[in-house]
């Protein structure tokens, strides 16, 4: 169950990297896009927010995952 629980472990933690590294890079294209509004910001900025909305779907069911794990861990002790 040890390499279990790592394996969940490691897929949060990476889970929280991506929606942090996709948080930063939408806020500094919708950043951009406002100081200069042209069409390709635009068009950047929508592209790193669905980019961010996927990665805090994956975080929360990494997250949902980990959870459900240690729940089974505990009801088999």
């Amino acid at each position: 169950m040890d390499d279990e629980m790592e394996m969940f472990d490691c897929i949060l933690s990476l889970a929280i990297d991506l929606q942090h590294k996709a948080s930063k890079a939408y806020s500094m294209a919708y950043y951009k896009y406002r100081t200069d509004p042209t069409e390709a910001n635009r068009v950047e900025a929508r592209r790193l927010e669905a980019e961010y909305k996927e990665a805090k779907a994956f975080h929360r069911s990494a997250l949902l995952d980990k959870f459900m794990q240690e729940a089974r861990e505990h009801e088999n002790r």
